[in-house]
């Protein structure tokens, strides 16, 4: 899955652990899910997408749903 947004890092030093955690952790896991049930490998977000503009060619595989977060994404693949 690719997707760009802000996320948020924390963790324990003498654990040597981080976490990543935020409402676009999540909708990278919805997209996980979702390109499971459409059999695709890897589901590329709009915004990550228009990030690779150029560099790497993307097809559109339409507009979905994401369970916990409201409308429509355009989705794609690579």
């Amino acid at each position: 899955m690719l997707h760009r947004g802000q996320v948020y890092l924390s963790g324990s030093a003498s654990l040597g652990e981080e976490s990543l955690s935020g409402p676009e952790v999540n909708f990278v896991f919805r997209m996980e899910k979702l390109a499971g049930t459409m059999g695709e490998g890897c589901l590329v977000s709009e915004v990550a997408a228009q990030g690779l503009n150029g560099i790497l060619a993307s097809q559109p595989v339409g507009e979905h749903a994401l369970a916990g977060f409201e409308g429509r994404f355009q989705l794609f693949t690579v």
